[in-house]
């Protein structure tokens, strides 16, 4: 026989393939050391460590669209009261007892069915309604929709506009700042501003604006589908009852029982109604 001998294992034909696969191998199980290999890991997390991370933010924004689309909320709005109210932390408890994504207090849990506020599906689901409601009561006026949320309904009502709080009006500065309605924030903060010129205490609301000034929800947040999320108010009692209370109630006079607002502020009129029935700022 004339064979020649192989001078290496390298040479041998049958090697071939072997090495073939055991680089395949090597690259669908080693992916990270792969990359370091290659420089990727300069250029982001690595595979094992973003994962974690996906998994653990997909359920809020899975709960967060059933929930908008479920009630006509835009998702835009919802994600920004969370990030504001709890930087989506749903262990997250305020010193008053607000509980959860949503910052939920135990009334207000109650009262739309949410039994753990601590759970992150109920917790949205119930502060998505509770926004749905406030939502319906206040005509889609954001600013008030917002301030409601955050003080309750009654001293929006009383104040005939969002309450001088200061914690309830940098939310609504918050919020409607992450919604990128520029100018709601503006009339917010130059309100204040001229209240802390004026001395006037914790007895100026600012009064609800028309839909040309901070207005109802922005355009770009219109995107839930369902219901329209600004219903076409009539000319009706409902634009009286809202010129006699300071804020747009969406109920005939007969039901909108009587919690009538502090007098308005020096140069802002109560009784001026712009477009939609909305209450108008009128400059001194």
């Amino acid at each position: 026989m004339n064979r020649r001998p192989c001078r290496s294992l390298l040479d041998a034909p049958w090697l071939t393939p072997v090495i073939y696969m055991g680089l395949l191998l090597a690259l669908f199980f080693a992916p990270s050391h792969v990359a370091d290999f290659f420089g990727a890991s300069n250029q982001g997390p690595h595979l094992s460590t973003a994962l974690p991370l996906a998994r653990d933010a997909l359920p809020v924004t899975v709960y967060i669209r059933a929930a908008a689309t479920r009630y006509g909320v835009p998702e835009k709005l919802v994600t920004a009261v969370i990030a504001v109210e709890s930087e989506f932390n749903p262990r997250a408890v305020s010193r008053r007892g607000a509980t959860g994504l949503m910052q939920l207090m135990p009334a207000t849990a109650a009262s739309f069915g949410v039994r753990d506020r601590l759970d992150a599906p109920q917790n949205i689901d119930g502060g998505v309604r509770h926004l749905r409601a406030l939502m319906d009561r206040f005509a889609d006026n954001l600013p008030l929709v917002l301030a409601a949320y955050n003080a309750g309904e009654r001293p929006v009502a009383v104040y005939g506009g969002i309450p001088p709080y200061p914690e309830t009006r940098q939310f609504v500065v918050r919020v409607l700042h992450r919604l990128g309605d520029r100018r709601a924030v503006e009339t917010v903060l130059a309100h204040s501003a001229q209240r802390g010129r004026r001395g006037q205490g914790r007895r100026a609301p600012l009064v609800t604006t028309s839909s040309h000034e901070t207005g109802a929800l922005p355009a770009d947040t219109r995107d839930a589908p369902g219901r329209p999320i600004r219903p076409n108010v009539r000319a009706t009692s409902q634009h009286v009852a809202g010129a006699q209370t300071g804020i747009a109630t969406g109920k005939p006079i007969g039901e909108s029982k009587a919690l009538l607002p502090a007098p308005a502020p020096p140069g802002v009129s109560s009784g001026a109604v712009g477009p939609e029935g909305r209450i108008v700022i009128q400059a001194p």
